[in-house]
C-alpha cells in the first residue's frame, strides 16, 4: 500500500508540473507576440521620426511664409 500511495503522489505531482508548464508556455507565447508587436511599432515610429527629421531640415533654412 505504501508503494501505491507513493505512486499516486508522484502522479499528482507530475500532473501539477505538466499543468504549470503548459500555463507558462501560454504566457511565454503571448509575451513573444506582444514583443513582436512592440518591435514593429518601434520600427514604424523610428521611420516616421526619420522622415519628420529629414523633412524639417530643409524647412529650417527657409523663412516662414509670413515674410
Amino acid at each position: 500500500m505504501v508503494v501505491e500511495d507513493e505512486l499516486v503522489r508522484l502522479q499528482c505531482w507530475v500532473s501539477h508540473q505538466d499543468d504549470s508548464l503548459n500555463k507558462m508556455n501560454e504566457v511565454i507565447t503571448r509575451q513573444q507576440q506582444e514583443i513582436t508587436t512592440l518591435v514593429q511599432q518601434v520600427d514604424l515610429m523610428r521611420k516616421q521620426l526619420q522622415m519628420l527629421m529629414s523633412s524639417s531640415v530643409g524647412e529650417a533654412d527657409e523663412p516662414p511664409p509670413h515674410y
